[in-house]
């Protein structure tokens, strides 16, 4: 499990990215109509993550074929 601030997220064995917490700046890759997750949501990713990275305002998530997924408040 990651924890960032506010933001929390899980990688499970099957290649699968959970997604909860506070979104009011999009950073939850879920878009920007629900400003808090109270429970784990699946992150919807094409290919298998090798690195995440979250942060106050944003979401990195790079694949196993170096694609790289950011979501955050611009």
């Amino acid at each position: 499990m990651l924890t960032c601030i506010r933001v929390y997220m899980d990688y499970t064995a099957e290649n699968r990215v959970w997604v909860w917490g506070d979104n009011s700046e999009g950073q939850l890759g879920l878009g920007d109509s629900l400003s808090e997750v109270d429970k784990p949501t699946r992150l919807r990713i094409d290919e298998k993550p090798v690195h995440i990275s979250c942060g106050y305002y944003h979401t990195a998530i790079v694949t196993g074929k170096f694609k790289f997924n950011c979501f955050l408040s611009l």
